[in-house]
């Protein structure tokens, strides 16, 4: 069950603004725990910087 609910929110996060198969989301003890609002702000905030590093150099 929480396999599952991990797995979506990473899908529906990356459904909305990033739309690639070229990323790898390990999932760690205590992710459910932070909500779904938090992570999803996390999310977005590095894998912002993440493009703008990528593309940047």
């Amino acid at each position: 069950m929480h396999r599952n609910k991990a797995k979506r929110w990473v899908k529906e996060i990356f459904n909305t603004g990033y739309r690639s198969n070229g990323y790898v989301v390990v999932v760690r003890r205590g992710f459910l725990q932070e909500g779904y609002a938090n992570i999803c702000v996390d999310f977005q905030n590095s894998l912002d910087n993440f493009v703008n590093n990528v593309n940047g150099y």
